[in-house]
């Protein structure tokens, strides 16, 4: 579309655009997990775990085939729904302890 409304050079800054999108999230996405791992465990500040995750990232984004990232997927929503039962076992497990001291 782009290149039948802004010509050749609307194009270029098109595709630009989108590159320079992708790797801004792509740089966040790292931090925020860098940040997420150094909240857990601090043996390592961010930028040190920021490099360590890269490597992960840049190998999982090699994988053309898509079913090669199922078993990645399926940890992931393991991951996930554990989180989740931690969470509601501690807020639950909070909630009771509050009733107790006022009943």
């Amino acid at each position: 579309v782009a290149r039948h409304v802004a010509g050749r050079y609307g194009y270029i800054a098109t595709i630009a655009a989108i590159c320079v999108t992708q790797v801004g999230i792509g740089c966040a996405y790292v931090l925020f997990v860098a940040n997420q791992l150094y909240s857990v465990q601090a043996t390592l500040n961010v930028q040190e775990w920021a490099l360590c995750v890269s490597p992960v990232f840049v190998a999982l984004c090699w994988i053309r085939n898509i079913r090669a990232l199922a078993p990645v997927s399926a940890f992931g929503l393991i991951a996930v729904g554990l989180a989740v039962s931690v969470v509601i076992y501690e807020v639950d497990l909070g909630f009771r302890l509050l009733v107790c001291l006022f009943v």
